[in-house]
């Protein structure tokens, strides 16, 4: 007898423990992780802002910059960090959308999964 294409999708129970298992640890282990991330942000940001304002505020920068007090090696750097600096963002957001289509397919064989365990059951 010829397998359908639905039945060849459907994950066996092997299958379908581990997708569950490691989903399991990855939605455990961002509890732990993601505080962390964020407090590194903040604290990296405000050493910035304490340490190199110019760098973080553009209301420091602009008030250096109207006052003349910007050394000529200084706007260089900042001339040849904002195309790094924008780069970096383009990548980072790249990033950002390709892990959402990530999650969005582990979602799908989430959804897929629970679909072929209730209609298991209701077929019983």
């Amino acid at each position: 007898m010829k397998k359908t294409k639905t039945q060849e999708m459907t994950p066996t129970h092997a299958q379908a423990a581990e997708f569950l298992k490691r989903r399991k640890i990855l939605v455990g282990s961002w509890r732990s992780i993601a505080p962390v991330l964020v407090a590194g942000i903040l604290i990296f940001y405000f050493t910035m802002l304490y340490a190199a304002p110019i760098l973080v505020s553009p209301f420091a920068a602009m008030q250096r910059l109207e006052e003349n007090s910007v050394d000529m090696t200084t706007l260089q750097t900042m001339a040849v960090m904002l195309p790094l600096i924008v780069t970096v963002l383009c990548l980072v957001l790249l990033i950002v959308i390709a892990n959402g289509y990530r999650r969005a397919r582990i979602e799908r064989q989430y959804q897929e999964l629970l679909e072929n365990l209730l209609n298991q059951d209701s077929g019983k």
